[in-house]
């Protein structure tokens, strides 16, 4: 078991299998991790004025109504949410795509797990809330 520096999280991601996987893995990793989730950047934002403060926000790049990259882009023109870092989660690591996010003020882009222990990778990434660039 790690501990947590970070306590709650929001992550936004349509796909369940993966918020599934990532969350009973953070359950067994880090169980005093909250995870609100959101399946569009919309949601997000809206979560947001609800939890204003999440010690982190993980976005997937493609999603329905409001892609990943334009829910980071909305967060960003917000001085409000300057502190809090922001996760893009990618199927792609396409190397264009991910200088795009970072510039755009992503803190940090993954690209979603193939296997358990690239899963339990991240998680234990977010669980530590210490990040390292990994694409």
């Amino acid at each position: 078991m790690i501990s947590t520096k970070k306590k709650h999280i929001i992550m936004a991601d349509d796909d369940a299998d993966v918020t599934d996987m990532f969350r009973d893995m953070a359950d067994d990793q880090c169980p005093d991790l909250k995870i609100t989730l959101a399946v569009n950047g919309m949601q997000t934002l809206e979560l947001l004025k609800l939890i204003p403060s999440p010690d982190a926000i993980i976005l997937d790049i493609n999603m329905p109504l409001m892609n990943g990259k334009d829910c980071l882009s909305k967060i960003r023109s917000n001085p409000a949410y300057d502190g809090i870092p922001i996760i893009m989660l990618s199927s792609g690591n396409n190397d264009k795509e991910i200088k795009s996010c970072l510039s755009a003020g992503a803190n940090f882009y993954f690209t979603k797990p193939s296997s358990y222990f690239e899963l339990k990778y991240i998680v234990n990434s977010v669980c530590r809330g210490d990040f390292e660039y990994a694409a």
